[in-house]
């Protein structure tokens, strides 16, 4: 489940000892753990995977969600048991990725496939079982094309239960982990933006100062560096040296690699005088135990002084993050907040009550492949309008019915804005596709030439950083999600990079593309 699947990432059981736990916050339907070094955070949100999803339910998750990354999420985790998919989890998808949080946030979407020891290991099966699977199951067929019909973004686990005494526990949990952590470094966070809702975008807005302020603070803490590393790295330069080298002349120096020169005969030296000018012999300059002793002490002082400066930032930091974390409990009383959110969550329900309240019901079909997810939809539209919070007169009357008219969806999508309304999956697909057409036209002197004079004579692959730079080039106005979609399309094995190939198949048109959504 989901919260064995965090304690993996995290590598210890921090989700289920989260009352005794620092690192994790527990909200009212999300739990939420950071790393010590703040490098990853992790949510494991609370009730949308519920049988029964409740419109309060909803409505404290989104909430949750929001305050818990105003700044956004990277990467999404859809967890599923290697086992039949039932109606009513696609149903439950549907909702949650096509009205509530929209269709943006699939860029960030990875499907994780548990008890699946088997594919772990075996990534040629793996990628023909997800591909019969779409072939035989319309429900899974659903959800590969929420990943752009991509194999590479399934991720293939095998995490048994530590008490269950079952053979190879530890080895089986390190390949596991070791393909969740190795998705997380390779995705593409410099093309595919953060997925970011209407809601996390207030919550961002009332702690704009108090998000600035850690933010400045944790990048002060890195720029510092870490304690071990810094502090080796000056004890090594300050080490006194037990022997000293010969010295040698610098007008003519010596190849390391070259044979040494005979050994001359001592010979015995008089000291010059420190006034005079006297014509004894010069010695060579060497470093006295006092010089040595004084250059150590040096480096500790210098220790000691970055060690303080360390502390000082960290406990600059931890004051930051405090005061966050004061103001996200004030934001999450605020009636604008409140407002915002609820709005939000009836938006989503009132589009999902236009198409699926009214919509006719399937025939029974005897074949797994053909279904529909109509009457699922049709439970989870029934549950959503079972309980509702009443903290706006403009929601009351859409509590009354979960069938709406198309006026009354159109009023609550006036109400709430349509600067940043989401668009449909196919009027996505239909925006990427003309960004091909475009950009193919703009490549002119042809793919192989374009590609390397992107890549550079000594590269084979693109970065996301580059791609970015040839997008912006031949189009400064594309936007950043539309970006990361073409980056999707082009990047087939998710490693982060994109070589020839894959840039290729992208602009020559037969780079990935999702068909029709089937909801």
């Amino acid at each position: 489940g989901k919260s064995s699947l965090g304690n993996l990432i995290a590598g210890s059981s921090v989700f289920e000892a989260a009352d005794d736990t620092a690192s994790v916050t527990n909200l009212d339907s999300v739990m939420r753990y950071e790393a010590p070094d703040a490098s990853l955070v992790l949510l494991d949100t609370i009730g949308l995977g519920d049988t029964e999803i409740d419109q309060d339910k909803v409505v404290a998750s989104i909430r949750d969600v929001a305050l818990s990354a105003p700044c956004g999420i990277d990467v999404l985790l859809f967890v599923m048991r290697h086992a039949r998919i039932t109606d009513d989890a696609i149903a439950r998808l549907i909702y949650v990725t096509e009205y509530l949080w929209g269709q943006e946030c699939l860029l960030n979407l990875y499907i994780v496939v548990t008890f699946a020891s088997r594919y772990l290991v075996r990534k040629d099966e793996a990628v023909q079982w997800i591909e019969r699977q779409a072939e035989i199951n319309w429900r899974f067929k659903h959800i590969y094309n929420l990943v752009g019909n991509n194999p590479s973004r399934f991720i293939f686990i095998d995490n048994p239960d530590p008490m269950s005494e079952e053979p190879n526990i530890p080895q089986r949990q390190a390949a596991s982990q070791a393909a969740i952590m190795k998705t997380l470094v390779l995705h593409p966070r410099d093309v595919v933006p953060p997925f970011t809702h209407a809601i996390m975008k207030k919550a961002r807005q009332l702690s704009e100062n108090e998000l600035r302020e850690v933010e400045l603070r944790q990048q002060e803490v890195q720029d510092l560096g870490n304690d071990s590393e810094k502090d080796s790295t000056a004890a090594s330069e300050t080490k006194p040296k037990e022997q000293e080298e010969s010295p040698v002349d610098s007008a003519s120096p010596v190849d390391s690699a070259s044979p040494a020169p005979p050994a001359k005969k001592k010979e015995k030296k008089t000291p010059r005088s420190s006034t005079g000018s006297g014509k004894g012999p010069k010695l060579s300059p060497r470093a006295s135990p006092r010089a040595d002793k004084d250059k150590a002490s040096s480096a500790e002082k210098t220790a000691a002084e970055l060690r303080e400066k360390r502390m000082q930032a960290r406990r600059k930091r931890e004051a930051a993050e405090k005061a966050l974390r004061k103001r996200l409990e004030e934001v999450k009383v605020n009636k604008e907040f409140q407002d915002t959110v609820v709005m939000e969550a009836e938006r989503a329900r009132a589009k999902f009550a236009h198409v699926y309240a009214a919509a006719p019901d399937p025939e029974p079909s005897k074949s797994a492949a053909s279904g529909s997810p109509v009457i699922a939809c049709k439970r989870v539209l029934g549950s959503l309008s079972k309980s509702i919070s009443k903290r706006m007169s403009i929601t009351s009357k859409l509590q009354t019915s979960p069938r709406l008219s198309q006026a009354e969806a159109r009023k609550v999508e006036l109400f709430t804005g349509d600067d940043d309304e989401p668009q449909s999956f196919e009027m996505i697909e239909r925006s990427l596709d003309g960004l091909v057409a475009k950009l193919s036209k703009a490549l002119q002197g042809g793919v192989r030439e374009n590609f390397e004079r992107l890549a550079g004579s000594s590269a084979s692959t693109l970065s996301p950083v580059t791609f970015q730079v040839f997008l912006s080039e031949v189009d400064p106005n594309i936007k950043k999600h539309q970006a990361g979609g073409l980056w999707r399309r082009g990047d087939a094995n998710c490693d982060g990079q994109m070589d020839f190939s894959e840039f290729s198949a992208l602009f020559n048109g037969s780079g990935l593309s999702r068909p029709k959504s089937p909801a």
